[in-house]
């Protein structure tokens, strides 16, 4: 199940993120998605 939200983003982090995600060949929300997980992940893994 998915879950639609909007977040509002500086531009020029929006830009990179955008040349992030065309260099691995994702959507920028898949790439965010990905971020997103892998910090939360990282961040069980300290508990």
């Amino acid at each position: 199940m998915k879950e639609q939200i909007t977040i509002r983003l500086p531009v020029e982090l929006k830009e990179k993120l955008q040349q992030e995600a065309d260099e691995r060949g994702y959507s920028i929300t898949e790439l965010i998605i990905f971020i997103l997980w892998d910090s939360f992940s990282a961040t069980i893994h300290q508990e």
